[in-house]
């Protein structure tokens, strides 16, 4: 049996890296700002919210740099799966996020690398759980955990439930970076963002009809601001 080919790794560029290390950096922020948005909007309506925003963001962008959106023969089924995934990983963080306090949040959706590699391991020909890599995501993990964990008591019961909720999205979001990475080999990262987008966006908006129709949402500058984060 042959073996299966890897997948192509370029060594990133220091653009990429700074690229990379910004995004981190708001990515910190995540949790807060879905933490202050939840505040005025329920977890489904938040969401809406948001992906209608990037969604916009993404459909200009692409249009900008002429990027073919039409989806090609045979990346229908991959694309309903990456999209479920998402629609999984982001409905978890909210309604988590909801139930628990933002820091805590930010410390259990912070394990996704743990996914994502292990994931790999198994799936990505080529990306195998080293040493070397697996001491590397225990370090960040640790800064992390150094950065919020002080506000984390695990003595009382109150937040576990909310715990356990964005444990699972990261969980799920270490899935979806690694079916992203395989899907993207084919198929434009643009055109997958536009299509996972048009996929989840409706769930989130039966969701939100259905289950926040009692919900009362308001907006604060605050709220605002974090639903544009």
């Amino acid at each position: 049996m042959s073996e299966k080919p890897e997948i192509a790794a370029d060594q990133p560029s220091a653009k990429v890296i700074v690229l990379v290390l910004l995004l981190g950096l708001l990515w910190g922020g995540n949790s807060v700002s879905i933490k202050i948005g939840l505040q005025d909007v329920p977890p489904f309506a938040l969401a809406t919210m948001r992906f209608l925003l990037g969604f916009a963001a993404i459909t200009l962008w692409s249009l900008h740099q002429r990027v073919q959106l039409r989806m090609n023969p045979g990346e229908l089924p991959p694309l309903i799966f990456v999209s479920l995934i998402f629609t999984l990983q982001i409905a978890t963080l909210n309604l988590g996020t909801q139930i628990t306090e933002a820091s805590r949040s930010t410390v259990f959706i912070s394990t996704y690398p743990f996914f994502t590699a292990l994931f790999a391991h198994f799936w990505v020909p080529g990306d195998r759980l080293s040493v070397r890599k697996t001491v590397g995501i225990t370090l960040a993990f640790s800064g992390v955990l150094l950065t919020f964990g002080g506000n984390l008591n695990f003595a009382t019961h109150d937040y576990l439930r909310g715990d356990l909720i964005v444990l699972l999205s990261g969980c799920l979001l270490g899935l979806r970076t690694v079916v992203t990475k395989l899907i993207i080999q084919s198929i434009h990262p643009y055109r997958l963002l536009f299509w996972l987008m048009i996929f989840s966006i409706p769930c989130f908006v039966i969701s939100s009809l259905f289950l926040e129709r009692s919900a009362n949402i308001h907006f604060s500058i605050s709220g605002v601001s974090a639903i544009f984060y």
